[in-house]
């Protein structure tokens, strides 16, 4: 396990999707606990994330939440955008009073690192997105993670950790 528990562990892989969707993260405040008697890292967090365009994500990261709950959930003025592992050959958009539910192409084996790439390279998957783009402004980018954005997740992760140590709000900075 990571130093820094689930945060680390699961945490960590939301919030580079979350960079990549929306941008940069400005500011963050967690709170987080150890979950078994003498841990040392965290085994549940909650983070509130604000981002630099002023939209704002809540993160929740537990080793004893429910397996089956693990759902992403984006809520934006042009909608809702939910996809979640009960379903993970779907996501569900509701828009303007309707609700439709969009077949994507079935997941994945990651432990198929040829495949993986094939699809990647193919540009599968277009309607996620599509969908993604429309809630995002365009602002996607390149689906293969570079250092820098590396760094930046990182620089969220030490700003949460802080922010659970210290219970306030911290400042992400670019040279964190």
């Amino acid at each position: 396990f990571s130093p820094l528990g689930v945060l680390g562990d699961l945490g960590s892989h939301a919030v580079d999707l979350l960079l990549w969707w929306f941008g940069p993260i400005g500011h963050v405040r967690g709170t987080g606990r150890t979950v078994t008697a003498g841990a040392t890292n965290l085994g549940a967090c909650d983070l509130v994330l604000e981002f630099a365009s002023g939209a704002q994500a809540t993160l929740h990261c537990s080793r004893i939440a429910k397996a089956a709950n693990h759902d992403l959930e984006i809520r934006g003025s042009a909608g809702t955008l939910t996809h979640g592992l009960a379903d993970p050959g779907a996501l569900v958009v509701e828009a303007g009073g309707s609700k439709e539910r969009i077949e994507v192409e079935a997941p994945l084996d990651l432990a198929d690192a040829a495949a993986l790439r094939r699809r990647m390279a193919a540009g599968r998957n277009r309607e996620i997105e599509e969908v993604l783009r429309h809630f995002t402004g365009d602002a996607l980018g390149d689906a293969f993670p570079t250092f820098a954005q590396a760094h930046a997740c990182q620089r969220v992760l030490d700003a949460a950790a802080r922010s659970i140590a210290s219970g306030e709000r911290v400042a992400i900075s670019e040279t964190d």
